[in-house]
């Protein structure tokens, strides 16, 4: 069975002190097209599980997160394809998924031209995680950013 944490390991873990106005700032500079998929994940729309925006871990900051199916989903605007950035979102990656955390990623350029497929392709990873094959008829492709599964062709860059 999986270690549940108590309150004050995940306090130093989820949302610490350090990075509140970090979150706070990233919540009012959020774009346009993170305000679309928060507005399909908000109030337990996708399969009724909870999403939390800005969502602090450790010292990152993941732009979605759903803490009973431990998932994050970002979406990466032209800033993170620099080598610099690409570098730093692997390390960051790597960090999440020693914490238990799945990250799928999302262009967006996905956003804006598949918000339906986008929406689609979560719902896919939160039912592969209750056992169930994924819904989405996009199919498989790969994640170029830290080695998480394959989630869809929608991740290719």
């Amino acid at each position: 069975a999986p270690h549940t944490l108590t309150r004050q390991e995940r306090m130093k873990i989820f949302n610490r002190r350090a990075t509140k106005r970090h979150r706070n700032e990233n919540r009012l500079g959020v774009n346009d097209l993170e305000v679309l998929v928060w507005s399909k994940m908000k109030s337990r729309q996708l399969l009724g599980e909870k999403f939390r925006r800005q969502h602090g871990v450790g010292k990152y900051i993941v732009d979605f997160y759903c803490p009973r199916r431990k998932l994050a989903v970002e979406i990466d605007g032209d800033t993170h394809f620099t080598s610099e950035a690409v570098k730093y979102d692997q390390t960051r990656d790597a960090f999440l998924r020693e914490q238990g955390i799945r990250v799928v990623r999302f262009t967006n350029l996905d956003v804006r031209e598949n918000l339906e497929g986008v929406m689609e392709e979560i719902m896919g990873v939160l039912l592969q995680d209750e056992g169930n094959p994924p819904v989405s008829p996009l199919g498989k492709g790969g994640d170029t950013h830290g080695g998480n599964p394959p989630v869809s062709p929608l991740h290719l860059r």
